[in-house]
């Protein structure tokens, strides 16, 4: 009887057992096929962050384009606004230099009125008077002689009329050549400086579309963080009644041996600024870069909760461990396991990669107590 009673308990237990493992098996399928359902979700926002990610690169390339012909613009209204300057400048003296000519001009043109009143009053002899009134060669050159003294003053006065007349036509000339060049320089400064214009106005629009697509990224962003979050509460939701025993000493393995950490900064785990979105925030895990096709290995044994395309994370694995320790593995070129699948610590789990939001291949490594982020050097270093 005693006998017959152990044998019925054991075959209820096991029954018992195999219910908890069939009930837990069919709720990570629930859970894998809605998430299927969200993940394609996911690809397309993914796919569209990519495409803002692409126009805000070509837009800060405007933006950069822009900057540097609104300085070269700059420069050349700056030297425009020199040249007028000193345009002016050589017109002002001109006009000076000419005023004084006219004036010259002037005197000397009164000086010949006055002699030519004079010759006409006191009836003085002319050029023609010697040609004509001469009666030999003789008597021509001695009247020469004599109107050569007589005019030496007049030819002085015309040499100087007919200078300063030079002159003044020399120096209108110029001062209509700088009127010209300053009309030239003032235009150009208009046209330039309507250019400048224009472009500040499309600089100013391309301010205005980066900071919309600054919003769309936040708003995407949001998504992610909100995806992070859900799958925190999906590992505590799993993970709060789980039947995987931890067999761990809180030292986890290294999941890529003969890899370690990214050298910069933002490689590491805590608050840093994003290499895609240009964003502050926690960065919850570490990076660890490796070729394309890597093999990852699990940090410690358990059971696959999730394998699957998961956003920002691309293709990823998440391990349940047991005692609210889970491990993700984010970006993988391609999965090896599968949902509800036991691990070895060391096993091969999947491949290196760049899925989801990553700039370059590597691996998204993180490790989780209760859900929540922890840095995994605290519980792990590289081999």
């Amino acid at each position: 009887m005693k006998k017959a009673l152990i044998v019925v308990l054991a075959v209820v237990f096991s029954l018992f057992m195999f219910c908890g493992i069939a009930v837990y098996a069919d709720d990570l399928d629930d859970l894998q096929s809605q998430q299927d359902e969200v993940n394609q979700d996911i690809r397309d926002t993914q796919n569209q962050l990519d495409s803002v990610n692409e126009q805000k690169s070509a837009t800060m390339e405007q933006l950069e384009a822009l900057e540097s012909q609104l300085k070269a613009l700059a420069d050349e209204i700056a030297a425009l606004e020199v040249d007028l300057a000193a345009a002016e400048e050589n017109l002002a003296n001109q006009q000076s230099e000419y005023d004084r000519i006219q004036a010259e001009l002037e005197q000397s043109q009164e000086e010949m009125q006055n002699r030519v009143r004079g010759i006409y009053v006191n009836g003085d002899i002319s050029y023609w008077d010697i040609i004509f009134k001469s009666e030999s060669v003789e008597d021509f050159l001695s009247n020469y002689v004599y109107f050569e003294k007589i005019t030496e003053q007049d030819q002085e006065i015309i040499a100087t009329i007919q200078e300063n007349q030079r002159l003044a036509k020399e120096l209108l000339d110029q001062l209509q050549a700088t009127r010209d060049q300053i009309e030239s320089i003032t235009e150009s400064k208009k046209t330039q400086e309507a250019q400048y214009q224009q472009q500040q106005a499309e600089k100013q629009a391309v301010m205005a579309s980066l900071e919309s697509q600054e919003d769309t990224l936040m708003e995407l962003l949001g998504a992610f963080e909100e995806e992070s979050d859900r799958i925190a509460a999906e590992i505590r939701e799993l993970t709060k009644d789980s039947d995987v025993v931890y067999t761990g000493n809180d030292i986890f393995g290294w999941p890529l041996p003969g890899h370690n950490v990214g050298s910069g900064s933002g490689s590491k785990f805590g608050m840093r600024v994003h290499p895609v979105t240009g964003v502050y925030k926690l960065h919850t895990g570490i990076d660890i870069p490796a070729t394309t096709g890597t093999p990852i290995r699990a940090a410690e044994s358990g059971q696959v909760i999730t394998a699957s395309y998961q956003g920002a994370y691309g293709n990823c694995v998440i391990i349940d461990h047991g005692n609210g320790y889970s491990t993700l593995y984010g970006h993988q070129s391609s999965i090896a396991v599968s949902v509800g699948d036991t691990v070895t610590r060391g096993q091969t789990i999947g491949y290196v990669g760049s899925t989801g939001y990553s700039t370059g291949p590597h691996l998204h490594f993180e490790i989780r107590v209760n859900g929540s982020p922890q840095d995994p050097l605290n519980y792990t270093s590289p081999s």
